[in-house]
């Protein structure tokens, strides 16, 4: 490829523009896909954007179209064609001034500085080395090792790593292969998970249990082996990482774990963005399988103590329980099936309760046969019970054929029962089990026998997680990860952009509140970097970028500015101390603790004549700056714990002020900062280029008016745009949802047409 390499050619990979896959549109009302290439309208902007398809346009009467609830004039939305592309960025080498792409050379572009942060290409960097020009640097960016180390993190790795150095043994035993650690030395995101964990502090029936409701993986594992099982090393690792995290939720104390087995739907992402095109997505009944192995594997080792599926454990009454079956029973998870199945089903009775009404009174009982209250447990048809067992009935229809593909139960111990929290259950023993089946407990009338304590031990007494909570919003939920994803192109279709989207990812993971809490320039409205400002010591929140101060020394400001308080804690991040790397004037020094001892005399003791040169040149001292003590790994936990608790606490901060000047009235606030809020939202209201034309002060305001949109209960809140927002919000978890459920619900009726036909 070199041979065909132009001026416009990337240095690092010789190809020219790359565009990236364009973010999912779907319409407001219908929430169906708009299709590539294909007309819609819109109106709107960011998160408050709408989106109508060309048949529910047409479908609409007169002059308005309805979304969320409110009429918007057709005159007001623009008529556009779903055909935009984005093209991926570049940098130029400050150096041999070669351009080249930011996911090729792994630049973080958020950390531009404004287009002033120097850069060197690999090119360059390893000519230097070679040349002696320039030493390697210590590795200065966070990755995967730095974040901080939780109980549950130590469980998994601990266990993996325990089954791999087996597994690896085998393996060198029968093939004599070895293992790698990553991918050319670049981390790589593989794997990634949801869960929702109610707790003992849950209500019934939702108490003690887990739900995995999403889990997403691309291709780009190395090495590409098979284990000594026969099944790609892949699968090894991803089943020990669920039964891994089973076992630790079993020992902290929760009794179920339930898995949604639904394969990733065409078109949608479970949570890594943008899938390779060579990724072949499971079918149902391998998707399955592919569960049920990691449940027979972990069955083996007595994590898991039993398994189920949906059908046969809640709407099959059995003898050992006569509870009725009931849908009250059933655990009702954010985003699963069961919840929008239950809504939609109830909703299709009370359609048919209304075209009942017409009719004689009793119908209702008549179309619920005998032998099936007496399998559901129930003895009337009265009030709740009537709707309920028939909801049941309902569902009952379409889960007897397919619940199996869909979805499991695993009881890892004894189900959650309110004796069993107190320290033990009662048994009756004596006789019980001489009787006849019929005879047994729980029959009303029948001899009362005695009881005795059996205590249960290993089941905690709640199941408090005493790990550190790590708050971020790009993070808690899978459909926020996927918007960051798809509005930051962090895409996983290639392994180049896969890298480069993964140190992104761990970038976010290091700096949760980046984005929306970085100072910015009263004077040219840019980010400014920490320690690289000047701050005015009167008015509060009046800050000003190296670059605008060094333009009039502070001249246009009437008190006096200076630098930031933390400049003398980050000189890494000092543009000046970045010139001195930038040209060499001195690399960085290490010493260690023996040679620093000794007054650093024998400080680089192999390069005998680089350290006579550097004492003659600074005059008798072996090194003319302060040393200081590197810090150990516990010490930069430490501090780094410390820096996110004044993040949330600045966010928390953030988050108050909006409130405040959302529905403060004073013209002359007595709270500076106040005044300056309202000029954000004034901006707001006012500009012309706005968040998606890159206005960087309107994506700020945005991204608080969503932070407070995301946590905001008040039904009549005066934050602007915060009931669009929620309304936002819910309509896209909900159309996920739906379209996640119609996929489902379109696959149980072609499985059933297949039984059927087969059987006919």
């Amino acid at each position: 490829m070199e041979h065909s390499m132009s001026e416009k050619s990337c240095q690092l990979c010789a190809v020219g523009k790359l565009t990236f896959e364009p973010p999912p549109i779907y319409c407001t009302p219908c929430g169906a896909r708009v299709k590539r290439n294909a007309m819609y309208y819109t109106m709107g902007t960011g998160d408050t954007r709408h989106y109508f398809c060309i048949p529910c346009y047409k479908e609409a009467s007169g002059d308005t179209i309805v979304a969320d609830g409110t009429a918007i004039s057709k005159a007001r939305l623009e008529k556009k064609k779903n055909d935009e592309e984005t093209e991926e960025r570049w940098v130029q080498c400050d150096k041999c001034e070669a351009w080249q792409h930011q996911i090729c050379a792994l630049f973080n572009g958020t950390k531009n500085d404004g287009g002033q942060a120097k850069y060197t290409c690999s090119n360059c960097f390893i000519t230097e080395v070679e040349r002696g020009e320039r030493k390697t640097l210590p590795q200065s960016v966070l990755g995967a090792k730095d974040l901080p180390r939780t109980i549950l993190s130590d469980h998994i790795e601990q266990r993996l790593f325990r089954k791999l150095k087996q597994e690896r043994q085998e393996r060198a035993r029968m093939q004599g292969k070895s293992f790698d650690d990553n991918i050319e030395g670049v981390e790589v995101c593989l794997f990634g998970m949801y869960v929702q964990e109610f707790g003992s502090e849950a209500h019934f029936p939702n108490q003690r249990r887990v739900y995995l409701s999403y889990l997403d993986s691309v291709n780009y594992f190395r090495p590409e082996i098979k284990a000594v099982t026969g099944e790609a090393l892949c699968t090894f690792v991803y089943h020990e990482i669920l039964i891994g995290y089973i076992e630790y939720c079993k020992k902290r104390g929760f009794t179920s774990c339930y898995i949604w087995a639904c394969p990733p739907l065409k078109g949608e992402e479970n949570i890594l963005y943008c899938h390779p095109e060579i990724q072949k997505m499971p079918k149902s009944d391998k998707h399955r399988e592919w569960y049920l192995v990691m449940l027979r594997k972990a069955a083996k080792e007595n994590v898991v103590v039993d398994l189920t599926n949906l059908y046969d454990h809640f709407f099959i009454s059995t003898v050992e329980c006569k509870a009725k079956v009931t849908a009250a029973r059933l655990p009702y998870f954010e985003g699963d099936y069961w919840p929008g199945a239950a809504e939609d089903l109830i909703h299709q009775l009370d359609q048919e309760e209304d075209g009942r009404k017409q009719k004689k009174k009793g119908s209702t009982k008549k179309t619920i046969t005998k032998r099936a209250l007496k399998a559901s447990g129930q003895a009337d048809l009265s009030g709740n019970a009537s709707k309920d067992l028939r909801l049941m009935l309902k569902a009952s229809a379409g889960f007897a054929t397919s619940a199996k593909t869909f979805r499991f139960v695993i009881s890892k111990n004894l189900q959650s029962l309110p004796a069993l929290l107190s320290g033990g259950i009662f048994m009756c023993y004596e006789v019980e089990q001489k009787c006849e089946e019929r005879e047994q407990h729980p029959i009303k009338l029948r001899e009362k026998h005695a009881f005795y304590p059996v205590e249960i031990a290993d089941v905690p007494a709640d199941t408090k997680d005493k790990d550190e909570i790590r708050e971020s919003e790009f993070f808690d939920t899978r459909q926020a990860f996927l918007n960051l994803c798809q509005e930051s192109y962090y895409q996983f279709d290639t392994l180049r952009r896969a890298k480069h989207s993964s140190m992104m990812v761990l970038y976010h993971l290091h700096n949760p509140t980046a984005l929306a809490l970085m100072t910015t320039c009263n004077i040219c409205h840019l980010d400014v970097e920490t320690g690289q400002g000047w701050r005015c010591e009167v008015c509060p929140y009046y800050d000003v970028c190296n670059s605008c101060y060094q333009k009039d020394g502070g001249m246009d400001h009437p008190h006096k500015l200076t630098n930031h308080p933390c400049l003398a804690e980050r000189d890494v991040q000092n543009k000046e101390a970045r010139q001195l790397r930038a040209v060499q004037i001195l690399p960085d020094c290490h010493v260690c603790n023996s040679c620093y001892q000794k007054d650093g005399a024998e400080h680089d003791a192999q390069n005998k004549e680089a350290r006579q040169s550097r004492v003659v040149q600074y005059g008798g001292m072996v090194h003319p700056h302060k040393l200081t003590n590197h810090l150990s790994q516990a010490e930069r936990n430490a501090q780094n714990k410390e820096a996110r608790k004044s993040w949330f606490l600045k966010r928390r901060e953030m988050l108050d002020l909006v409130v405040h000047a959302s529905q403060c009235r004073y013209t002359l606030c007595k709270y500076s900062s106040c005044r300056k809020m309202k000029g954000v939202f004034q901006h707001g209201m006012l500009c012309k280029t706005r968040a998606s034309g890159g206005c960087i002060l309107c994506k700020k305001m945005w991204y608080l008016l969503q932070l407070h949109a995301r946590s905001c209960k008040e039904s009549e809140c005066y934050v602007p745009h915060c009931r669009d927002l929620r309304a936002f919000l819910c309509r896209h978890h909900q159309q996920s949802d739906s379209r996640r459920r119609a996929a489902v619900i379109k696959m149980m009726r072609q499985r059933a047409a297949k039984i059927a036909g087969n059987s006919g």
